[in-house]
């Protein structure tokens, strides 16, 4: 499923994100208009979510988001090598994105390799 939030207008900048499930994943892309230095939303990151119920791998050192009734999800972006310039930011770039998905498809969830 894919899906977006409500856009957010403010005098300051604007921004949305476009949210994105995929094999258990959870790929968001967030896009806003560098604080209204820009007329369109053209700075673009994305972000990578886990959702589960496992408790135990809050231990491993993921970086927790949220709960919500029992499940815990989990922002495990950090996994994916697909950082530039050594930063920890992944750019919104089309292939970035292919890389994400290319990794989750070719790979088990990343939280359960840590559970192993």
């Amino acid at each position: 499923m894919i899906y977006g939030t409500k856009p957010r207008v403010t005098p300051v900048g604007s921004d949305c994100c476009v949210k994105m499930e995929f094999r258990g994943y959870e790929i968001s892309i967030h896009m806003d208009n560098s604080c209204g230095a820009a007329v369109n939303l053209i700075r673009t990151d994305i972000k990578i979510f886990y959702k589960t119920k496992n408790k135990d791998i809050l231990k491993k050192g993921h970086t927790l988001v949220s709960t919500i009734d029992g499940e815990y999800e989990l922002d495990v972006s950090e996994y994916f090598q697909v950082y530039q310039k050594e930063s920890r930011i992944i750019y919104g770039e089309s292939d970035n994105l292919y890389k994400i998905m290319e990794q989750i498809v070719n790979n088990p969830p990343i939280v359960e390799q840590d559970q192993k």
